[in-house]
């Protein structure tokens, strides 16, 4: 009976996980800080049931959901663990785009050219790989060269996004 409720609640738990990746996806682009979905499936579960979740227990839950497919992974970015919820791959270059921006929320084609070492036309490829599939905002107001947003990485966006679920 046990290894079923269990199960039940780990089912539950992955569904929530995909709930909250769905609703949060036209602002992050399907990139979320592990630690921002943790908390808002701690205020969840609280206010339904008042079950408490660990963030061993989402990590598993999403290592079980990559199975299943749908672009459930997590990536680890610098020192942080981002959790992919779209389908496809990032690779190499995408993530350490990320990296480059992850202090800041943001950088820019200079930026990756001169730190990564890149050609421009491989940091633009990247760039608006990143844009077209949402998971970077494009900024031309912000000064001579444009930047390069990740949502993701924000730490205010995504703390301003946590106090709206109050």
């Amino acid at each position: 009976l046990s290894l079923s409720l269990s199960l039940l609640l780990f089912l539950q738990l992955g569904v929530q996980i995909v709930e909250i990746c769905l609703a949060t996806r036209d602002r992050n682009g399907g990139l979320m800080s592990l630690e921002e979905l943790w908390q808002r499936l701690k205020k969840s579960r609280r206010m339904a049931r008042n079950q408490e979740v660990s963030m061993e227990d989402v990590t598993r839950a999403i290592k079980k959901l990559h199975v299943l497919g749908g672009g459930f992974a997590i990536i680890p970015v610098g020192g942080r663990k981002l959790v992919q919820s779209v389908p496809g791959e990032l690779n190499t270059d995408h993530t350490r785009v990320l990296q480059q921006a992850e202090a800041t929320g943001h950088t820019c084609l200079s930026e990756i050219v001169a730190r990564l070492k890149w050609e421009k036309e491989r940091a633009i490829s990247i760039l608006d790989h990143l844009v077209r599939e949402g998971m970077a905002w494009v900024d031309d107001q912000a000064g001579e060269e444009r930047q390069y947003w990740f949502p993701s990485l924000v730490p205010d966006l995504a703390m301003a996004s946590l106090t709206s679920l109050r």
